[in-house]
């Protein structure tokens, strides 16, 4: 009879870290405006943070109205709903979003049907879902070369395309 060989325990297998994704991302920030942009009438910035661009009102030393960007001021536009007002951050008199008597539900019904509807919003996630796909297999070996070239720099945990 043969004798059994004793073999010695084999080391578990450990995957280097990938670091941040460039291209998906891009993707998820894509798909995420598409879907903030139909319900709350705002930009993935604009919906965490508040701040909104737009008509601030009048001046008394101008005669046209004044444009303001980034100014944190929910409420200002009823179309545009933002998670600080939603979670009733803003002011005193913002409804809850999740109280009873809110109008959350209808503003973002009209958003939606402003949008294009949810058929518009289907379709524009399953094109962006395919197209980056499509775009990642087509460009496997530029990503590649880009990929060895972080690497290179010492940055390959960090971050990768």
């Amino acid at each position: 009879m043969a004798r059994r060989r004793t073999s010695r325990k084999k080391p578990t297998r450990r995957r280097s870290k990938r670091g941040l994704n460039l291209v998906n991302a891009a993707e998820l920030y894509l798909t995420t405006n598409v879907l903030t942009k139909s319900m709350f009438g705002a930009n993935p910035f604009e919906f965490v943070t508040g701040r909104t661009s737009g008509f601030a009102g009048y001046s008394t030393s101008q005669s046209g109205p004044v444009w303001q960007q980034n100014m944190y001021r929910p409420d200002s536009d009823g179309t545009i709903m933002t998670l600080p007002e939603l979670l009733g951050v803003n002011s005193a008199n913002t409804t809850v979003a999740f109280g009873t008597n809110d109008a959350i539900m209808p503003q973002i019904q009209n958003n939606l049907a402003n949008f294009g509807g949810i058929g518009n919003v289907v379709t524009q996630t399953i094109l962006l879902k395919v197209g980056f796909t499509v775009a990642k297999k087509m460009l496997r070996k530029q990503r590649t070369v880009l990929n060895k070239g972080i690497d290179m720099m010492g940055m390959k945990g960090t971050v990768s395309v």
